[in-house]
């Protein structure tokens, strides 16, 4: 089954809230790797993967250069990619 994405307003919205919330992960990134985030993570959820899971990969998929989210950041990183996921 194919899971939707989320919209191009949601992924707007996720990359301008990433940026303003996580300045040390956006700073000199690209939108597409930050909205990859975001798509990735619904996937995620999408395909019913453990949510702990879920929070690690994200936080491995937010890390930029040398800047890796906390374990706190990853689960709020994630906590705001699903508020944008379609459900």
């Amino acid at each position: 089954m194919s899971v939707a994405g989320p919209t191009a307003a949601d992924t707007a919205a996720f990359v301008t809230e990433f940026r303003s919330l996580y300045p040390e992960l956006a700073d000199g990134r690209r939108d597409d790797p930050i909205a990859n985030i975001l798509d990735n993570t619904c996937q995620e959820i999408g395909a019913d993967k453990e949510a702990s899971i879920a929070v690690v990969n994200t936080g491995k998929r937010a890390a930029y250069q040398n800047s890796t989210p906390t374990p706190d950041q990853a689960r709020a990183i994630y906590d705001l990619a699903s508020k944008y996921c379609p459900n």
